[in-house]
């Protein structure tokens, strides 16, 4: 998969002549102008695009895309993929920058394919984010807790050791 900024295109035809380039860039405006429209296989075609062409640091794209048009379809194949990359899929820039709720949704996902330990890790490193980008006085630990708030207790602690 190309690792270039929004050089990710997947070309679709509509009607006879007519060709549409589907990019990261432009995949929110043609989801809403095709759920607006009621344009049904549009949206199919971008589902497709974004399984098969987002990559895993843009998935919560994808995840919100799929929230905000209530493609259920879409938001079962994309915890699919979340959950079989995890490890891959909590290093990147994208999980560390998501929502709150975002990160609720994802630690939700029955079986992610990883050490419980990496999804401990990776939610610290979401918190960490977090609190760069809010501003309170807490000492370190008190503030990661404060921004995990009830994602602590979506964290499968039972499954780890005790080491």
């Amino acid at each position: 998969m190309p690792h270039s900024k929004e050089k990710i295109t997947h070309g679709v035809t509509l009607f006879t002549n007519d060709r549409l380039n589907i990019t990261i860039k432009n995949l929110p405006k043609i989801m809403y102008l095709a759920k607006k429209y009621l344009v049904i296989e549009l949206l199919k075609v971008c589902d497709d695009f974004i399984i098969k062409h987002l990559p895993l640091n843009k998935l919560i794209l994808g995840y919100d895309l799929a929230d905000l048009y209530d493609r259920f379809d879409l938001t079962a194949k994309l915890k699919e993929k979340i959950s079989e990359n995890a490890k891959k899929f909590f290093a990147t820039d994208g999980f560390r920058e998501c929502s709150r709720e975002r990160l609720i949704g994802i630690l939700d996902i029955d079986q992610l394919m990883c050490d419980p330990k990496d999804i401990f890790d990776a939610c610290i490193e979401w918190a960490k984010n977090a609190r760069e980008n809010c501003e309170d006085d807490l000492p370190e630990m008190e503030s990661i807790r404060k921004q995990l708030g009830e994602c602590l207790y979506r964290i499968p602690f039972y499954m780890m050791s005790s080491e």
